[in-house]
């Protein structure tokens, strides 16, 4: 007789088939892998956290050369078609008479927006930065997904990107703008390539074309965007980018042919916009000379920088705003042997793990990117942190694609849903549990390293002590805080950073005459004369030297020597105000009023900073005789000058006819 299967109570068994729910309430565990699968999810979460992570900028003050690319800026000042066509036609930096081979009118149209919607105000400046670096983290992982279609992959690149310390000089500082600018539109290239590939929709690909021409309007480092999109075109990339309905067959001429076609049209607006630029700044590529000659230029001083630049992105600690690469004596010097044996090492990664895509293109990213700054070409900086920002982007991929592969690796159960294209798989379970223990820690740290480091920005006196601290053999570091500190009004301080300056870099005349201006201030007429004196050795021919050396001969009384030394300063350049209003006082002062008059009245182009000219014409006028002409002058320097001193007195009795005669 059959024995009768005993049926199992609902309340003591489950149905066959259901899973396991241990650990979690049931439907907690689908509800949160359905969550975190979202890429919106993913969006959110690195937008939030790039905006938090810099929010303590906002309150910073303009620094370093944000006064001259904004708040000295004629052309920012409006936006009317005159000045944008101006921001158009000129140099990144000719605006202030600097020169240099710069051309970047898309970060200049930025400022003269911010400064028409929030009135000059830094803080409007700050939160365009703040805005611009989190709309670049989100791109980062847009692309990152689309190429790989892997969400942890891409999360985890974002973030490593976004919370990166190495960051702040970009972003914590107006002028940093360039390198977020470029990276973020180089970015919208890339990604909308990989769409114009994928979809054969033409109009992506001039999307594309024109997201790559505004990089290039923002930095000259773009130019590694079209080499990045040819490398997309080769082996193992090719796979990834191509349509997904093409079969995995070997190459065929007529796809060959579209992809050098895609390709040949970056380098088309490459070759577009170097015309553009030689027309406006009239060179292609760099006028700056060498570090170093011959064969220590060319490669000893890139090795030098890359070793530096891998540190700096490995072990982010002791960040400067100054440049900290050494230049190197000699190809054996350590620093070019550790870049040789880095260039080696990276090199052998890329090619053993070719096969691996968020390796292989990871590797290319950085090594391409890194290319633009390293001085192959002479760039004008040894080395910067802000260089940084794009190249980074290759790193974060590689170690966000290790950190991406051992979290899907952990969490099986949405395997599925993240790894669509990427099936890269860790075996060692150790491996895994301690990089999905390591991936946190590295956020925490970098955070708190990043928001510590924006601090460090917020005014120069705060910028240059640390440059000074972490630079303590940089001359520029105590010459940029002496000139901070003189800014704020605290000589002493001013005074002790430019000796300590001349100890470091005796050779540098501009040192020597700053800090005798100092001495000028102080009445160390004596010191301020030998200091001026030793400037013009080293540059006999500087116009602002030589007006220096008048100026302090003015002050001691030798009324004959300084006015040879203006009229030698106006020869060489004949366009300083300052030079021809000293020249006039000089000129006063001998009695030679009516020679004096002509270089007043050219002092007074300089606007409301030479207002004293108009007191020097009404003085001048009333000791030739024309009372009527002097009153208009002392008018017009009393409506802008107010302190109740000698000055106005004079003035106020030239303007009622009390005065006949007046002292210079």
């Amino acid at each position: 007789m059959a024995k009768k299967r005993k049926k199992k109570s609902g309340a003591h068994g489950k149905p066959r088939g259901a899973r396991s729910t241990r650990g979690s309430p049931p439907g907690t565990q689908s509800v949160l892998v359905n969550w975190f699968s979202r890429p919106s999810t993913s969006i959110i979460i690195v937008l939030v956290l790039s905006l938090a992570i810099y929010a303590n900028t906002l309150g910073h003050e303009f620094v370093w050369d944000d006064n001259a690319l904004i708040v000295e800026n004629p052309l920012i000042q409006s936006l009317d078609s005159s000045a944008i066509l101006d921001i158009f036609t000129v140099g990144f930096w000719e605006v202030m008479g600097s020169g240099g081979p710069y051309y970047r009118p898309l970060v200049t149209l930025s400022y003269a927006i911010d400064h028409e919607v929030f009135a000059g105000r830094p803080g409007g400046f700050h939160l365009t930065n703040v805005v611009w670096n989190a709309l670049t983290c989100v791109m980062v992982f847009v692309f990152v997904h689309l190429l790989f279609g892997n969400t942890m992959i891409a999360l985890a690149t974002a973030l490593l990107f976004a919370v990166h310390p190495v960051h702040t000089e970009a972003v914590a500082w107006v002028a940093g703008r360039t390198d977020v600018f470029a990276a973020f539109w180089s970015l919208v290239a890339l990604t909308t390539y990989v769409l114009a590939r994928r979809s054969g929709h033409h109009l992506l690909l001039f999307a594309s074309l024109f997201a790559f021409f505004l990089s290039l309007l923002s930095k000259e480092c773009a130019v590694c965007v079209p080499l990045l999109i040819a490398l997309m075109e080769l082996s193992p990339m090719a796979t990834i980018i191509r349509p997904r309905s093409d079969p995995p067959a070997r190459p065929n001429m007529n796809r060959s042919l579209v992809s050098i076609a895609y390709v040949a049209s970056y380098f088309v607006v490459l070759a577009l916009y170097f015309l553009l630029r030689y027309h406006t700044v009239g060179t292609v590529t760099s006028s700056h000379d060498a570090y170093a000659p011959g064969i220590l230029g060319v490669l000893a001083v890139p090795l030098s920088v890359f070793a530096g630049y891998v540190y700096k992105l490995l072990l982010p600690i002791r960040l400067s705003a100054e440049y900290d690469a050494p230049i190197p004596s000699s190809l054996a010097d350590a620093p070019v042997l550790i870049g040789a044996v880095l260039v080696v090492m990276i090199g052998w990664i890329a090619w053993r793990y070719r096969r691996t895509p968020f390796l292989f293109f990871g590797i290319a990213v950085f090594v391409i990117g890194i290319a633009a700054v390293l001085n192959i070409v002479p760039i004008g900086e040894v080395s910067a942190e802000r260089f940084l920002y794009f190249p980074s982007l290759g790193a974060a991929l590689v170690f966000g694609g290790i950190f991406g592969t051992a979290l899907v690796t952990k969490h099986k159960t949405i395997t599925a849903k993240l790894a669509r294209r990427d099936h890269t798989k860790m075996t060692s379970a150790a491996l895994v549990r301690f990089l999905v223990i390591l991936f946190p820690i590295i956020i925490v740290v970098s955070v708190s390293a990043t928001v510590a480091r924006n601090a460090v920005w917020r005014n120069e006196i705060t910028l240059f002590a640390n440059t000074m601290e972490r630079t303590p053999n940089n001359a520029r570091a105590y010459a940029l805080f002496a000139n901070a500190a003189l800014s704020r009004g605290d000589v002493d301080s001013a005074i002790r950073a430019y000796r300590k300056a001349l100890a470091l870099d005796p050779a540098n005349p501009n040192t020597r005459n700053l800090l005798a201006g100092l001495y000028v201030r102080q009445g160390k007429l004596d010191d301020a004369l030998r200091l001026v004196r030793q400037a013009l050795e080293m540059s006999p021919d500087d116009p602002q030297f030589v007006s220096n050396l008048g100026s302090i001969y003015l002050e001691m009384g030798r009324y004959a020597e300084a006015e040879m030394q203006f009229k030698r300063a106006l020869e060489l350049n004949p366009n300083q105000l300052r030079t021809h209003f000293n020249l006039g006082i000089t000129l006063l002062k001998q009695g030679k009023a009516e020679i004096g008059r002509e270089y007043f009245v050219r002092a007074l182009q300089g606007g409301a900073e030479f207002n004293m000219a108009n007191y020097y014409l009404a003085v001048t006028e009333i000791s030739m005789g024309d009372s009527a002409q002097a009153r208009a002058y002392a008018r017009r320097f009393l409506e802008a000058y107010h302190p109740d001193d000698s000055y106005r007195q004079t003035a106020q009795s030239i303007l009622v006819g009390r005065v006949a005669q007046a002292q210079p």
